[in-house]
Order: structure tokens, then sequence, then C-alpha cells
């Protein structure tokens, strides 16, 4: 089990929003507790001026009022010897000191304090300062001024100021550590799910599956489990479709193959008796022949020489499949090629009551450079097809 922290996470701005509201309960509680100790504090040094006041009156009022200073400096030493007294003073109405102890001479008396509160004591010097009329019998003979010492209120309320902020920290990590623990089981399956999307993203179609649950998160992870489950599977069919397609493509090359090489035998094997036709029939019309035999030689020899054309026409086929087509480029005389190829379908188009004439416009060279079986082959498919399509007339 690990964690990261990261804004981008859900787990970490949970986190981070539990933390800054226990931060924000917490101060407020620490200020509230702090404002009420303040006020207790306080209250507590008042009720203890008004209690030791009515004590010392009580002790100095018939010395004082007798004059006898020295028992009224016994009591006030007495009295600051005791814990809690700063220093006590005595002045006449007029302002004059008439007894002091623990207050030096040359220095002045402090202000009382009027609305005692316990933020104003200083640190370095936590004293409270107070000022009561001495009162004997209506008559005012003078003012006691004391101060009390507040030294371990002071260390009390750092103490406990300090133990609260300790208490606080350990609440705020305590509540981290516990809501990263409920975070991390809330959103551990998040983090799974969002691995096995980055995988897909990747490409690999086929990811670990993710946890499951009976929880919202869960049923997610089972959805995902589920999607993944049926792109592996159309993964595996297109990638059999794809393999099935590549051996038919395979398959129809190989045929094409066997079909372009079968064709090329047949033509180079028929090509050979024809070749024999042909010249066979040339040495037939050299010798004396009557003129009916001498057409009927012509004929075969024109025969021939169409079947001759048509089997060149099935091996350039296969060469065209085979992607081996050359193109020759020699000289050639393109008005005996058009005489020659006309002179072919010439019987054609008369047994079929058509007049086949040639028309060569001016301008136009004899002699070329190219492929004139190329060209005999355009002609005369173009010369069949329009001896076929047409009924009669001229072409």
């Amino acid at each position: 089990m690990s964690f990261h922290f990261s804004l981008h996470s859900v787990r970490s701005r949970l986190l981070l929003v539990a933390i800054l509201v226990e931060a924000r309960m917490l101060t407020l509680l620490v200020a509230n507790s702090l404002r009420l100790l303040n006020s207790h504090m306080g209250a507590q040094a008042s009720n203890h001026a008004e209690q030791i006041a009515p004590v010392l009156l009580a002790a100095i009022v018939a010395p004082l009022s007798q004059r006898d200073y020295a028992t009224v400096q016994a009591v006030l030493d007495e009295s600051k010897a005791v814990r809690g007294i700063e220093y006590l003073v005595i002045t006449d109405t007029a302002g004059r000191r008439l007894v002091s102890s623990g207050w030096p001479a040359d220095k002045a008396l402090p202000n009382p304090e009027v609305g005692f509160s316990f933020r104003n004591v200083p640190e370095d010097a936590p004293r409270h300062d107070v000022r009561v009329p001495i009162n004997v019998y209506g008559q005012i003979m003078g003012e006691l001024h004391f101060g009390l010492d507040l030294s371990q209120i002071v260390a009390a309320h750092k103490a406990l100021f300090e133990q609260g902020i300790m208490i606080a920290l350990i609440e705020i990590i305590l509540s981290a550590c516990l809501m990263s623990l409920l975070g991390y089981f809330l959103t551990r399956h998040l983090s799974a799910l969002t691995r096995a999307s980055e995988a897909v993203a990747h490409g690999n179609m086929t990811p670990p599956p993710v946890p499951e649950g009976n929880d919202d998160i869960g049923q997610l992870g089972a959805a995902f489990n589920a999607m993944s489950r049926a792109v592996s599977e159309r993964v595996q069919e297109l990638t059999l479709a794809r393999d099935e397609e590549k051996n038919l493509a395979l398959a129809a090359q190989a045929a094409a193959r066997a079909k372009s090489t079968f064709l090329a035998t047949m033509s180079h094997e028929i090509r050979t008796p024809m070749n024999g036709v042909i010249s066979m029939t040339n040495f037939l019309l050299d010798t004396e022949l009557s003129p009916e035999q001498s057409d009927f030689a012509g004929i075969i020899k024109e025969s021939a020489e169409s079947l001759m054309t048509t089997i060149k026409d099935i091996l350039d086929f296969s060469k065209m499949e085979a992607g081996k087509v050359t193109i020759e480029h020699i000289d050639f005389s393109l008005f005996t090629l058009i005489d020659q190829t006309c002179s072919l379908f010439g019987p054609q188009a008369s047994s079929q009551g058509i007049t086949l004439n040639q028309q060569i416009g001016d301008g136009v060279d004899d002699l070329l450079l190219g492929d004139p079986f190329r060209l005999r082959q355009i002609l005369n498919n173009l010369i069949s097809n329009a001896i076929k399509f047409t009924a009669s007339g001229e072409r």
C-alpha cells in the first residue's frame, strides 16, 4: 500500500479538504478555549485582589491612624513576604509615600488598571496593579498600592496554550492519517481503473482485470472488465478476420500467378505450331497455284496471323498480371501497318456487307519510332468492334 500526494488525484484533494476543515475547526476551538481561559484568569486575578485588599486594610488601619509607621512597615514587609504580592506602598491624601515595601523609592508608582484584562499583562513583568483607598470611619487617610504577581498564572496560561497547540497538531496528524487510510480504501479501485485506462490508451487492448465490488466504484470496475472482455473478443475476431483475409489474398495471388504461368505456357506451346502453319502457308503461296487456291491459302495465312495476334494478347495479359510488360522502341511504317490491318479485316467486313475504308490525314508521318505490335493490337480491337456493331454501311 503506497501513498502518492498529487493535487490531480481525487484522494489527495479529499485529504487536503479534510485537513483544511480540521485545521479550521481546531483553530476556532483553540481560540475559543484561549478566550475563555483569559477571561477566567482575569476574573481570578481580580477576585484575588478584592480578597487581599480588605485583609491588608484591616491590618494597617489601627497603626496608621496612630501614625505608627514602624508597625505599618512590619505589616507590609510581612505581607510582601507572602508569595503572590510583588510590592506594597501606602500614600497619604497628597500622594506622598508614607510606607513602602518592594518598590524603589526613586521610581514612580504605576497607574492601577481599570477593567483588568489578561491580554494587557506584559510577559516580562506579569503584574496586576491595584489601588485601594484607606477609609477610617468615613475619613480618607490615604491609599494602598499593591501589585499582584501573575507569573504563575502566566506560566500556567503559556503551558495550557502550548498544550492546546500540541493537541491540535496531533489531532491534525491523526486526522490526516485516518483520512489517508479512508481515502485509500475508497479510491484504490479508481487508481486501478486509471492504470487500466492508461494501458488501453497506450495500445494494450487486454489490460489486467480491475477489482470489482458492490459499491458504485466496484460496479464501475465490473463494467470496465465487461467492456475490456468485449474489446478483447472483438480484437481477436478482427485479428482472425485479418489473418483469414491475408490468407485469401495470398491464395488469390498464388492463383493469379498460376493462371499467368498457365497462360504463358499455353501461349508458347500454341505459338510453336502456329509459326509452323504460317511458314508452310508462305511456302505454299510461293508455289504455282490457281487463283482460287491462292485466295484460300491467303485466308489461311491471315487467319493464322489473327490467331497468332490473339495468342500474343493472351501472353501480354499474363505479362500484365506479372508486371513484366515491356514497350519496344523500333522504327516502323505507320501506313503499312494500317494497310495490313485493314486488309486482314477486309474479308470479314465484306461478308457482312460492310465496306472497310482507310483514310490518313495530311501531315501524318509515315515512319515512326515505337511499338508497332501494341499499336496493331489497338487497331485490331477498334476495327473488330466496329465491324461487330455495324449492321451496314461503311467504316
